[in-house]
C-alpha cells in the first residue's frame, strides 16, 4: 500500500511560517509506514529564505526535488510557491540519493549513486524517479539514456530543474535540505507497484504531412534533413528565412521525432540556429539521431491546454491510483503567453475532481518511458511535453 500527502505554500520570507503552513496540511501523525519520501518543487528563492533546510529538519524523512518556476499541489498552484508530496508505503522501499557533481555527459557520477542506493540488492527497482540539473552541453536525452543503461531499462520518469530567471541562474537541485547546482538526486522505488506513463498527443492536423530523415547531425546539432542543409528543408515547408538563412519564427515550430524502432515518437524543440561560414545548424533541446524521421508540427495555447486535459481524461479513465505526478516543459507554459496559468488550473481542476493526490511542476525536459509496439517500455528524454505518471 502507498499513501501520499501534499501540500503547497507561497511564504516565502518566513521559514518557520511557511514550514508550519506545509506541516498542518500534511497532518503526519500516526500516517506514516515503514518507508517514507518527500518530493519537492518550489520557486529558487525558498532556498535562499532557508525555507528547504527548515522544511527538511522538522521532517522524519528525506526530500528531493528542483526548482520550478511554476508549480502546483493540494488545490492549489502558483508561480512562486513551494509544493511537496510525500510518499509512504510499508509495501514498497523509497531510497534517495544525490550524485556527485557533474561536469558533462559522463556516467560515472550516475552510476555510482546508483551503487549507493542499491547497495548490497540485486532485484531490480521498479521505477526510479530523476530530479537533474541543467548543466550546460547536457540535454535530458543524457539522463534518460545513461540511467537506462546503468538500472538495465528501469523505468525512468523525472524532469531538469528550472527556474523563472531569463539565464536559469537559480536552477537548483534539492537533497538533504540542501541545494546544488551540478547534481542529480534520484529515487530508487523498490517492491509491487506498477506505474503507468502518460504522454501528451499532438493532433493529426497540427502535423505537417511531409517527413524528413536526419541524414547528418552531431549530437542535438542537427545538419541536414534529406540531404538537404534543414532551414532549406524546412523552407521547403513553408518556414521563412532571414538574410542569413536561418529561420524566423522558430518558437511557433517543433519536430516530432521517430526513431523508427516501433516506439511511439516524442517532440524535439529548436532552440535556434548557428551559421557558419560554410554550414548552418538547428540547436535542438535534445539528440537528433541520424535515421530518424522527422514531421513539422505548430503548438499553439490551446493545443497545449487541449492535450493536457485528453492525457488527464486517459490516466482518470483507468482504475483510480494512489498517486499522479505530473510534469510538463517550461515551453509549454510560455506558449500560453499571458495566460500562463491555464495548463495548471486545467490539471488542478481535473485532479481535485477525482480526488487523486498529485503534484505538478514545470521543468527544463521531461523524462519518461514510452511503449513500443511489444508493449516494452524504452526511457527517453522529452521537449515541449506533458508527462505523466501514476501508480
Amino acid at each position: 500500500m502507498i499513501r501520499s500527502f501534499s501540500a503547497f505554500t507561497e511564504e516565502i520570507d518566513d521559514a518557520e511560517l511557511a514550514v508550519q503552513e506545509i506541516l498542518d496540511q500534511l497532518e503526519l501523525e500516526g500516517k506514516l509506514l515503514d518507508s517514507t519520501v518527500g518530493i519537492l518543487t518550489c520557486y529558487s528563492e525558498f532556498i535562499d529564505t532557508g525555507v528547504t533546510a527548515v522544511l527538511r529538519e522538522r521532517l522524519p524523512f528525506e526530500i528531493v526535488g528542483v526548482t520550478t518556476n511554476a508549480n502546483g499541489a493540494n488545490g492549489q498552484i502558483g508561480e512562486s510557491a513551494l509544493t511537496l508530496l510525500v510518499l509512504t508505503s510499508d509495501t514498497v522501499t523509497f531510497t534517495p540519493v544525490l550524485t556527485d557533481e557533474i561536469a558533462g555527459r559522463e556516467e560515472a557520477p550516475l552510476r555510482a549513486a546508483y551503487g549507493r542506493a542499491m547497495g548490497a540488492r540485486t532485484d531490480k527497482p521498479a521505477l526510479i524517479l530523476s530530479f537533474a540539473p541543467m548543466v550546460v552541453s547536457v540535454a535530458v536525452d543524457f539522463y534518460a539514456d545513461a540511467m537506462d543503461d546503468i538500472s538495465g531499462g528501469v523505468p525512468n520518469y523525472g524532469m531538469i530543474a528550472t527556474d523563472h530567471t531569463a539565464g536559469f541562474q537559480s536552477v537548483q537541485v534539492i537533497a538533504g535540505g540542501k541545494a546544488y547546482k551540478n547534481r542529480c538526486a534520484f529515487i530508487l522505488i523498490h517492491g509491487d507497484i506498477k506505474p503507468t506513463f502518460y504522454l501528451s498527443h499532438i493532433k493529426d492536423e497540427k502535423i505537417f504531412p511531409e517527413k524528413g530523415v536526419v541524414t547528418a547531425s552531431q549530437g542535438s546539432l542537427l545538419e541536414t534533413v534529406n540531404d538537404k542543409p534543414v532551414a532549406d528543408w524546412l523552407a521547403s515547408l513553408g518556414l521563412t528565412q532571414n538574410e542569413e538563412g536561418a529561420i524566423i519564427g522558430l518558437n511557433n515550430f517543433c519536430f516530432l521525432m521517430d526513431y523508427n524502432d516501433g516506439t511511439a515518437p516524442i517532440v524535439r524543440v529548436m532552440l535556434t540556429f548557428t551559421v557558419t561560414t560554410d554550414k548552418t545548424y538547428a540547436v535542438c533541446a535534445g539528440d537528433v539521431p541520424v535515421g530518424t524521421t522527422l514531421s513539422l508540427v505548430t503548438l499553439n495555447a490551446d493545443e497545449v491546454v487541449a492535450s493536457t486535459k485528453g492525457t488527464l481524461d486517459r490516466i482518470l479513465a483507468g482504475p483510480k491510483p494512489s498517486v499522479v505526478l505530473t510534469v510538463s516543459c517550461l515551453g509549454r507554459y510560455f506558449v500560453q503567453n499571458f495566460d500562463a496559468t491555464v495548463e495548471m488550473e486545467a490539471i488542478t481542476e481535473k485532479m481535485n475532481e477525482c480526488g487523486v493526490p498529485y503534484f505538478l511542476a514545470y521543468s527544463g525536459g521531461e523524462i519518461c518511458p514510452v511503449s513500443g509496439q511489444d508493449g516494452a517500455l524504452a526511457n527517453r528524454g522529452h521537449n515541449q511535453t506533458f508527462t505523466a505518471c501514476a501508480f
